[in-house]
């Protein structure tokens, strides 16, 4: 996972695209609802910079009046994630992730936006731009309408949260049968007990260590003649000093990518820098 700048569009500017093109009557309903739905949506922020999403309550039916929960989730559904006038903040939002990727796994195309808060919960924010986060459709399925019931239950909002300066995800090699396999865990002495304890379930919640396992152990496979070629021609050491320079790529595009972290393991195993093993 990776952090992200907040979006610079404001809600009330995506709701009055959204409702742009409705006719006189039901652009007076959204109307008469937006003024406490704007004051809600603006509290957003301050729950996720504390870490307290948890503490945000769900959407009732006759909070917003004349406004429905069925007609807020339809400001999502018909007139935003549709071509119709809010299609364009749709896809600006998009983009915004296109080059680092998914924005909960690092690796994945980003072609979703998942509700940081589902929807089905928390209609109130369906629009919202600093709700909706960039994803790939594995993440966004898995995560689904996840939504926390206490402060160590928050997952990592990559608007409002930023560890992307620590290293916390880490891999330790296995050999079963004298195959390297690929196992992930979260482990970071640079952040706090909680945050190590939120990242780890947010890892968990949408299965990202296996996920991790599969992409990590299609790389070995894809590298292997490689690496032996290597070891044959220049001993441990060269092998390692490959690796090196590999973890310096990684790293200097994300600190806990699934390849850095998956390099640096590579670089202090032993057994893995002697070619001990088959693939």
């Amino acid at each position: 996972m990776h952090s992200l700048i907040i979006p610079d569009k404001k809600y009330s500017d995506v709701f009055n695209a959204c409702i742009s093109k409705e006719g006189r009557l039901v652009k007076s309903k959204f109307l008469k609802g937006f003024t406490k739905l704007n004051m809600v949506v603006n509290a957003y922020d301050d729950y996720m910079l504390a870490k307290k999403g948890h503490e945000i309550d769900g959407c009732k039916d006759d909070e917003f009046p004349p406004l429905s929960l069925v007609d807020l989730k339809w400001l999502y559904d018909r007139r935003l994630s549709r071509i119709a006038p809010g299609r364009n903040y749709y896809d600006e939002f998009l983009l915004r992730s296109k080059n680092k990727g998914c924005c909960f796994c690092s690796y994945g195309e980003p072609v979703e936006l998942d509700h940081f808060l589902p929807k089905s919960r928390y209609a109130q924010f369906a629009i919202h731009p600093n709700n909706l986060v960039p994803v790939c459709s594995n993440c966004n399925r898995l995560k689904g309408a996840y939504w926390p019931k206490s402060g160590k239950e928050n997952l990592i909002h990559p608007f409002f949260e930023n560890y992307d300066t620590a290293v916390w995800l880490h891999t330790r090699l296995e050999y079963p049968g004298d195959t390297p396999v690929a196992i992930f865990y979260v482990k970071s002495d640079q952040l706090d007990v909680d945050s190590v304890t939120r990242i780890e379930r947010h890892c968990i919640q949408i299965k990202l260590f296996e996920r991790y396992t599969t992409q990590a152990n299609r790389e070995l496979n894809a590298r292997c003649y490689k690496f032996k070629e290597t070891y044959k021609q220049r001993g441990k050491k060269g092998l390692k000093e490959d690796i090196l320079e590999e973890v310096e790529s990684r790293e200097r595009f994300h600190l806990n990518s699934w390849q850095s972290a998956l390099y640096r393991c590579l670089a202090i195993d032993d057994r893995f820098l002697t070619a001990n093993w088959e693939l």
